[in-house]
């Protein structure tokens, strides 16, 4: 329920207290550093005094989840096998995920806010087509001269 960026990472740091310098490793941007090393301390409130009614178990894997250096974070096969999730843990019926996540697309987001923006969509619909390859390439979509449908495709909504 942050007011801005800043504001969210104030309230964060409010529950969580003030994150130590190796919490901060992690943290590559020099600016959002400069701003979380001037934060004032704040000390770490006690789970249990904000969550009155919770659970020791689900107090165990909000305190696991919620840390500012995401490697001491619990991963999702963690979190599943937590017992706070015990009675829907299924591990047969579970997929395991894909792998890691390559971002390398967000290097292509720089320039003007409009360009960046404009470059983002692109760059969404250019994923969205690699599962929907029966949708017009961008160029098509932007110039507004998308292919008739087939005549037995349903009716769009």
């Amino acid at each position: 329920p942050g007011k801005n960026y800043k504001h969210q990472i104030e309230l964060i740091c409010n529950v969580l207290g003030t994150p130590s310098e190796q919490d901060l490793v992690g943290v590559t941007s020099a600016k959002a550093l400069n701003f979380l090393r001037a934060l004032k301390p704040r000390p770490t409130r006690q789970f249990p005094d904000l969550f009155t009614k919770a659970s020791p178990q689900a107090l165990s894997l909000v305190q696991r989840l919620l840390s500012f250096d995401p490697d001491k974070r619990l991963t999702v096969e963690e979190c599943l096998a937590h017992p706070f999730l015990e009675s829907l843990h299924d591990a047969d019926d579970e997929p395991g995920g894909l792998g890691v996540l390559d971002f390398d697309w967000e290097n292509q987001l720089t320039g003007p806010a409009q360009q960046t923006k404009l470059k983002l969509k692109e760059l969404l619909y250019g994923e969205i087509r690699l599962y929907h390859a029966d949708i017009a390439p961008w160029e098509v979509a932007m110039g507004g001269h998308l292919p008739a449908p087939p005549p037995d495709a349903p009716p769009a909504s």
